[in-house]
């Protein structure tokens, strides 16, 4: 892959996405002043959208303009690109500013024209020789307000008068109800002592009925506890002189038991309890009973005075020879001192134009510096593949002298032999070996088919070193011939094969090769059945030539491929690269 370091880096943003930048800056701002101006609803808009399309387009081509001047300053610093932002901004600013001015100018002097005429439309004009009836009609006019007023005045006058009588006899009503409710409340009151005192006096007599019958009751009741105890008292002397005559007849009676056994005497009744106390009267709480709050006042209805009606004057058409009368606030007369400068309508345009073209300004280094990266990022990524080419050549040229210098071994030890007719075999093998892998360029890939002709071109060189011990098996199905493989990336396992596998052997030893399909890609298998190795052997055997086709594998297909290797069960060794499938026509 071949890189240019020749170019100028930063070349920056391209015209094509200036330009766009530049239009969709300026649409954004045309849009956004439209939608503005109809919300606010300025009027005129069909002449506004015109002006103001005048000034984007001329905004894009100065813009463009600063986009121009920009252009030789890609590549360099940050601070010196806002400078030129900074600077450059200022005139399109103006430029920005003198088109507004120069599109909205005549504008200006319309909506002028309308606020004079809406400011002549409040003047009222009144014909002089009209004064006369106009002045009679105020005079008329002024009487009927007199008049009115008067009359409101009267009105007021006996709507209060109303008012105040009304408030009198409501006052009359109030006393009367009063005395009406404490009369009342007066004769209630003499009621209820006069029922109280009947009942009081009821009562009493009801007690002294009830005292009288108690001590009847008493009294009754102790003449029968008397009598009953002489009854007792007489019973109790016969039956001691009953048991007096029996003992005098030799019959002993215990009197005291059989006295025991009789009920004792009654007790005599208690006396009358004394009579309850007198309840007190109950409180007389008529007294202090509120009195009724007073009925509530009859509202007063004043007749509000009818609005007063003033003729409005008549004003006849201006005509010739006729004078001006100022209606309302009047206006300020024009002072040409206040009138605003061309130059300072500009500058003050200028000054939001700046930060518009600052805006876009850095846009454009966003832009600038957004393309700077990736610019970057695609030379790094050719930098990678510029490595990787190179990491895969190394690897190829690892290849070609191991092969090249067990082959010259080989061709000297049948010189040294005197087998001319095998020498020369092995160098015309060797030379079209050589003349097919050294044309083909290592960073590539060979089909299938061209890697086994290069093996067995290897093989049959090996072949004549070894001509009763070597047993070559290829398997390569017709489907995989043109399935795409790195170049020489079986060498190194086919030499392996010879050197640990054939050339220690004293029988003859298989070398296979087999290429198969499975779900994950394809996959090649070099095995020989020689002796099994040592331990220390097996090491020498994963050394550069197993290490060569993993970094190679890795380095081209990177995860998706890999390399296993190891003894074989019946003996031997194998080695089984896994790689993606792809086909010729990919």
């Amino acid at each position: 892959m071949t890189l240019n370091h020749d170019g100028h880096r930063g070349t920056g943003v391209s015209p094509r996405v200036a330009l766009l930048s530049i239009v969709a800056f300026w649409l954004v701002y045309f849009a956004i002043a439209t939608i503005r101006s109809y919300m606010i609803d300025f009027g005129h808009q069909t002449e506004m959208l015109a002006a103001r399309a005048f000034v984007t387009i001329g905004s894009m081509v100065a813009t463009y303009i600063v986009y121009l001047a920009m252009r030789p300053l890609a590549g360099k610093s940050l601070a010196v690109n806002v400078t030129a932002v900074a600077l450059l901004a200022a005139p399109a600013a103006v430029a920005y500013s003198s088109m507004n001015w120069m599109a909205f100018r005549q504008f200006d002097k319309q909506v002028e024209a309308e606020k004079a005429r809406e400011a002549a439309s409040r003047k009222i004009v009144i014909d002089d020789r009209s004064v006369a009836a106009a002045r009679e009609q105020a005079q008329v006019a002024i009487a009927a307000a007199r008049d009115a007023i008067r009359e409101a005045t009267e009105q007021a006058k006996a709507a209060a008068e109303a008012k105040a009588e009304a408030q009198r006899e409501a006052a009359q009503r109030e006393a009367e109800v009063r005395r009406e409710i404490e009369n009342a409340q007066r004769e209630a009151n003499q009621n209820v002592r006069d029922a109280t005192r009947e009942a009081e006096q009821a009562r009493r007599e009801a007690q002294r009925e009830a005292d009288r019958a108690r001590r009847e009751a008493y009294r009754s009741q102790r003449e029968a506890y008397a009598e009953a105890m002489a009854d007792y008292k007489e019973g109790l002397r016969e039956a001691r002189q009953a048991v007096e005559e029996a003992r005098r007849h030799g019959v002993n009676i215990d009197i005291d038991s059989i006295l025991a056994s009789v009920p004792p005497p009654p007790t005599p009744p208690p006396p009358p309890a004394p009579a309850a106390p007198a309840a007190p009267p109950a409180p007389d709480t008529t007294k202090t009973q509120p009195a009724p709050p007073a009925p509530s006042r009859a509202p007063v209805r004043i007749e509000v005075p009818k609005p007063i009606t003033i003729p409005t004057p008549v004003i006849s058409e201006p005509t010739p020879g006729t004078v001006m009368i100022q209606v309302g606030p009047p206006t300020e007369p024009y002072d040409k001192k206040k009138e605003v400068g061309v130059v300072s309508q500009i500058a003050d345009q200028a000054l939001n134009g700046y930060f518009f073209f600052a805006a876009w300004g850095a846009l454009f280094l966003a832009l600038s510096y957004a393309a700077a990266v990736r610019s970057a990022e695609r030379e790094a990524a050719g930098y990678r593949a510029a490595a990787r080419d190179a990491e895969l050549r190394a690897l190829r040229y690892q290849v070609n002298p191991h092969f090249l210098f067990n082959t010259l071994n080989s061709l000297s030890t049948l010189i040294l032999k005197d087998h001319r007719d095998e020498a020369e075999k092995m160098i015309l093998n060797l030379s079209t070996f050589f003349r097919t892998s050294l044309t083909a360029d290592p960073t590539e890939d060979v089909v299938l088919a061209e890697e086994i002709r290069l093996q067995r071109l290897y093989l049959d060189i090996e072949a004549i070193r070894f001509p009763d011990r070597l047993i070559v098996d290829i398997r390569v199905p017709q489907e995989l011939a043109d399935a795409r493989v790195p170049c020489l990336i079986l060498q190194p396992l086919v030499e392996n094969a010879i050197k640990y596998g054939v050339s220690r052997a004293k029988r003859p030893v298989t070398v296979q090769i087999t290429a198969r399909q499975d779900s994950e890609g394809l996959v090649l298998s070099v095995e020989d059945d020689g002796e099994p190795l040592g331990e220390d052997e097996q090491l020498r055997g994963t050394g550069v030539g197993l290490k060569n086709v993993a970094d190679r594998l890795k380095a081209r297909f990177g995860s998706d491929a890999a390399c296993r290797y190891g003894p074989l069960p019946n003996g031997g060794f194998g080695v089984t690269l896994f790689m993606p499938l792809i086909r010729d026509d990919v």
